[in-house]
């Protein structure tokens, strides 16, 4: 299914001008999705969250080492808090029990979902459903509704974009 989801991606690029074709071709690594490119995807896929945590990591510790520049502060004195052991304690055991958890996930309850990601890719035999996952359905719908790759895209991206709009003017201000 990562073979599918690869070439569907990948040739959203395609619709760019003049450069589209070019960035995919750098993207496959050749004239199609092959194993190299899933290759680097997996590996993409795999160094990602372990950036992510190591950002996290620092963050938290420069946050209780350093403190805040945006310092909580009293109305009278103004002086900033600094986070003490508790808080410190506090972070190591939910950063525990967190690792413990996704642990557990990983190990015991490893199951990628569809029966079609144990196949192997081939370019030459489709899987009879390519059905994505539940999150992508409303982008797969609009897709597959509109004939024009390019339109397609285009209401993809407002899709996105109206979302985002529609949830900063619900926010309420205090």
């Amino acid at each position: 299914m990562s073979f599918w989801g690869a070439t569907v991606i990948i040739n959203f690029l395609t619709v760019i001008p003049y450069i589209g074709y070019l960035l995919a071709l750098l993207l496959w690594g050749g004239y199609s999705v092959g194993s190299a490119t899933l290759n680097r995807f997996f590996i993409i896929h795999l160094v990602i969250p372990f950036i992510i945590s190591v950002s996290v990591v620092l963050h938290v510790y420069y946050l209780h080492e350093v403190g805040s520049s945006n310092a909580i502060t009293c109305s009278i004195v103004k002086e900033s808090i600094i986070l003490g052991y508790y808080f410190k304690l506090k972070d190591l055991l939910i950063l525990h029990s967190i690792s413990i958890s996704l642990s557990e996930l990983t190990v015991f309850s490893f199951n990628l979902g569809h029966s079609a990601n144990y196949v192997l890719a081939s370019p030459l035999v489709t899987p009879y459903l390519i059905l994505p996952e539940w999150y992508f359905l409303s982008f797969y719908a609009i897709l597959r509704g509109i004939p024009n790759k390019f339109f397609g895209i285009i209401s993809f991206i407002s899709l996105i974009y109206s979302s985002k709009l529609k949830a900063l003017l619900n926010t309420e201000y205090d």
